[in-house]
């Protein structure tokens, strides 16, 4: 049995292009070893088609992030926090700088930071603390509509704060492409670099 079309537009879930099929892409890193940042360029997936959409441009809209970070009790009995925050540009971070939990506030706080997550262990004397991975970002709102990324690249800024070891850090970033009217990507170019 066919499926009836509504209208050749697309729908306003779908941003006219008909996609309805997220897809995943998955970032990798590490952690530094303790009170240092871990910056990763990725590159974003590019549309390859022959269509043409006119006055229009396709970009990403990202749903939502599943965020695996190294397990907080590396760090044994102390004070130890993890942090990532995935961005549109490098929020001036480099790898290797020091990373604390003021500059990961300054992080949260930049307009080009998309979604981030802070894990933390308290000082403790007996027992086992474990995070439970992944945990996950919605980006979404009530009609389904994520944030709509317009660059090359996102940026996976990973830090800690007294952890003892370096840890294997990952996002998987769930998204679709979106079609959107040549001002509204020049607005979203302008504001995401």
């Amino acid at each position: 049995m066919k499926r009836a079309r509504t209208s050749s537009s697309g729908g306003s879930v779908t941003g006219g292009t008909m996609d309805i099929k997220p897809q995943l892409m998955t970032i990798t890193g590490t952690t530094q070893t303790t009170d240092q940042y871990n910056v990763v360029k990725f590159s974003l997936p590019q549309v390859r088609t022959t269509r043409s959409l006119p006055g229009k441009s396709i970009i990403l809209e990202i749903l939502k992030i599943y965020w695996s970070l190294p397990d907080v009790n590396n760090g044994g009995d102390v004070g130890v926090s993890i942090f990532a925050t995935l961005a549109t540009n490098s929020l001036n971070r480099n790898t290797a700088d020091t990373s604390t939990n003021a500059t990961y506030k300054a992080d949260v706080s930049d307009s080009n930071a998309l979604a981030s997550i802070f894990w933390s262990q308290a000082f403790t004397t007996s027992g086992v603390q474990h995070v439970h991975s992944p945990q996950v970002s919605d980006l979404t709102d009530e009609n389904g509509n994520g944030v709509l990324v317009a660059t090359d690249n996102l940026f996976f800024i990973a830090g800690n704060v007294s952890m003892g070891t370096a840890g294997f850090a990952t996002c998987k970033v769930l998204y679709r492409f979106v079609a959107v009217n040549l001002e509204e990507y020049i607005g979203i170019v302008q504001s995401q670099n």
